[in-house]
């Protein structure tokens, strides 16, 4: 421990001691065993932080469907969780050529409650449309988590996504990154006004 670290410890602990003399009327001395005690709390805590290294800066864009494959790009935003939201999506061909878009407002929702409604929205858009075979992506890895496994709470949304899913091909469920999904995040917006 060096002195740029014991020092503002020592010199909050002057201040919290001085503060409680003079406004409590008292006359407490000042802990050095205290201060000691901060000042090495905060070094073990700081020594155990991960030092994340080097960033690297990658580019992201929307990547294409498999040839003669759609791709139904998903997204929600909730304004205060739980609170009003929108949901919405788009569905591309594999040239990136816009097929269908969609966008609805929601009532009392959260955020993963808000993803898995318009992944059931998008799916049944592409089921009536027959939109097949089907990649879909979303930002939420939770909702994508959740429909490959079990999520009680929102089983019935879930088994309805599945149920959805088992009259499509659906070839891919996947995350992408929230820049890669950008045209999708447009539509919450507008679900919410």
């Amino acid at each position: 421990m060096d002195w740029h670290t014991l020092i503002p410890f020592c010199l909050w602990n002057i201040w919290l001691a001085r503060n409680s003399n003079t406004f409590n009327g008292r006359k407490d001395p000042i802990s050095t065993h205290q201060t000691l005690s901060q000042a090495i709390e905060f070094c073990l805590i700081c020594s155990k932080a991960k030092i994340r290294g080097n960033k690297t800066l990658i580019q992201v864009n929307w990547e294409p469907s498999d040839p003669n494959t759609f791709k139904l790009n998903i997204n929600a935003s909730v304004k205060n969780s739980p609170g009003p939201g929108g949901l919405g999506g788009l569905v591309r061909n594999h040239s990136g050529h816009w097929i269908i878009g969609f966008f609805e407002h929601t009532t009392l929702t959260n955020s993963i409650n808000a993803k898995l409604l318009a992944i059931r929205r998008g799916l049944q858009i592409v089921v009536d449309h027959n939109l097949t075979p089907l990649e879909i992506t979303t930002d939420s890895t939770e909702a994508i988590h959740m429909i490959k496994d079990n999520n009680l709470l929102y089983d019935n949304l879930i088994v309805q996504c599945r149920y959805l899913m088992s009259k499509l091909e659906v070839t891919k469920l996947s995350h992408v990154f929230r820049e890669q999904n950008r045209v999708a995040m447009l539509w919450p917006k507008r679900g919410q006004m």
